[in-house]
């Protein structure tokens, strides 16, 4: 029976202690102010608000090149018709799935995420027609 090794005590208590700091290490990662469940959660939140955002941008390059196309192959665009009309008008026809789009008639934008409130992201239209940087509010759910 010399030949017979087996696990010591001491090998096995240091296995234990080592799975204790790893499960340990765990539950802190999944509990906390910083969880990975709160960063997945913003991360999510950003990710719709961007799509929304991208969305208005693209349907007002589309408005634009509609305006130009009008004013000057059809030169069919009344006098009351500007570029920042037609961006106005792209953001008031904007949908996006996950949020709620809204913009006045003075330019002023605001997406609302739906699934939390006070989560916003406004920006203004100048009188050029060009959509300013956008502020977030709330976005850490």
């Amino acid at each position: 029976m010399k030949g017979n090794r087996g696990i010591t005590l001491i090998a096995l208590v240091i296995t234990i202690i080592v799975l204790l700091i790893l499960a340990g290490v765990s539950i802190a990662m999944l509990s906390g102010d910083n969880n990975i469940f709160k960063q997945a959660t913003k991360s999510s939140v950003a990710t719709t608000m961007g799509a929304a955002k991208e969305a208005i941008i693209r349907n007002s390059y589309s408005e634009v090149a509609s305006y130009y196309e009008k004013t000057y192959a059809d030169n069919s665009v009344t006098a009351e018709s500007s570029v920042r009309a037609a961006v106005i008008k792209a953001a008031k026809n904007t949908t996006s799935d996950g949020v709620t789009i809204e913009c006045t008639d003075d330019g002023e934008i605001t997406i609302t995420y739906n699934g939390k409130s006070g989560v916003t992201s406004t920006a203004t239209i100048d009188v050029n027609g060009k959509i300013g940087n956008w502020t977030d509010n709330n976005f850490a759910g």
